[in-house]
């Protein structure tokens, strides 16, 4: 995301069909600010309200050169992302 290329064949149909060209370049443009990637640190998993059986969340803490961002991460039975978060501040 950071560099601006996405594999869409890592998520879900539902999921590549949201992630336009303008939402990466959005993204990647944010990301970037934050410089280079220095370490990533799996917080704990995430769970949500009407989570479909066999989905699976998980949070983590990316810290890079000049900050931090955390991750929201969504897997369905598959392997594959079915949702994506990324924010400045940990999620409540």
């Amino acid at each position: 995301w950071q560099a601006g290329s996405v594999d869409l064949t890592r998520y879900s149909t539902i999921a590549s069909k949201q992630i336009t060209p303008d939402k990466i370049a959005t993204t990647s443009k944010g990301l970037a600010q934050l410089g280079a990637l220095v370490s990533v640190e799996y917080l704990e998993p995430v769970g949500f309200d009407d989570q479909p059986v066999g989905t699976k969340g998980y949070l983590y803490r990316m810290v890079c050169s000049n900050g931090v961002v955390y991750e929201q991460l969504v897997l369905d039975a598959a392997g594959k992302v079915t949702g994506i978060v990324f924010r400045d501040k940990m999620p409540q």
